[in-house]
């Protein structure tokens, strides 16, 4: 891939500066501190999912990426003249990031995965996606027509929780081993009916390796990501503070000296996965 990170850089500083906060924070009625708060958030999202495709050749492709959210790296490939589409169902933040940066809103598909085809059929060099297909309805169904929109050759890369681990990032908790449906009974009634709970798919290594069987794609699996994700948790405060439960175990595997161990483990054996998928 094309070293980007200049680019990148001088536009996550125009995304932190305070015009950029204030102009959030007006639109959404909201305090600066708040927004400010807010953006920063989307910012360390973004800059996990700009590493995602650090090994890439992103040169004259086709881009299309799931589930945006405010639409940074959208934003910030379009203003670098690449072509990119985006699926993103709430379009507050990013309709205000696309005013503010002048860009055109029909980058954005305004339908779901679901209804990708035929039309877009084919269609994309490139697909990808930071925290997103453990909430799609139908995993397998996502996959597949996300796998029948890329062209001959091209590469789908996505980051997800591997569910095969018994534990759930966003609401830092443990998971029954084998069934984690059956946590809603363990947890308190305010997390099992939110709308973050019931979105939860739990996908598996497995069910992802299934799918690539049936429609004969090849899919490698990142390594080292659990490791790197133990290293985050013993250095980085507010990761930390957004994974207590996590950190514990980290900081435990690091106090009888076996945090290096971890990357002896095979990837199917670890959360999150990062999968690239060719067809």
């Amino acid at each position: 891939m094309a070293d980007l990170s200049k680019d990148w850089s001088s536009f996550i500083d125009q995304v932190r500066s305070p015009a950029f906060v204030e102009f959030m924070a007006v639109r959404f009625g909201g305090v600066i501190e708040s927004t400010r708060v807010q953006t920063e958030h989307y910012v360390e999202e973004a800059n996990h999912t700009i590493a995602l495709l650090n090994t890439e050749d992103l040169a004259g492709r086709r881009l299309m990426e799931v589930g945006c959210g405010p639409g940074l790296v959208s934003a910030f490939f379009e203003r670098l003249g690449f072509d990119i589409v985006s699926i993103e169902p709430e379009d507050r933040w990013f309709a205000a990031v696309t005013e503010y940066f002048a860009l055109s809103p029909v980058r954005r598909l305004e339908v779901g995965i679901e209804r990708l085809l035929p039309e877009h059929a084919r269609s994309f060099d490139l697909i990808f996606s930071n925290n997103v297909l453990e909430h799609v309805d139908d995993f397998q169904k996502c996959v597949s027509i996300l796998s029948a929109c890329l062209k001959q050759g091209g590469t789908m890369i996505h980051n997800l929780p591997n569910y095969f681990i018994p534990y759930e990032p966003h609401f830092g908790i443990p998971l029954v081993p084998f069934y984690p449906k059956l946590t809603q009974f363990l947890i308190p009634r305010a997390m099992r009916d939110s709308g973050l709970w019931r979105s939860l798919n739990f996908a598996t290594v497995w069910q992802l390796e299934m799918i690539a069987r049936e429609l004969g794609a090849n899919v490698l699996l990142r390594k080292n990501l659990m490791f790197e994700s133990f290293e985050r948790l013993l250095r980085d405060s507010p990761y930390t503070a957004r994974h207590p439960e996590l950190a514990r175990v980290a900081k435990f595997a690091q106090a009888i000296g076996i945090v290096g161990a971890v990357k002896l483990l095979p990837p199917r054996f670890a959360t999150p996965m990062v999968f690239e998928w060719r067809v």
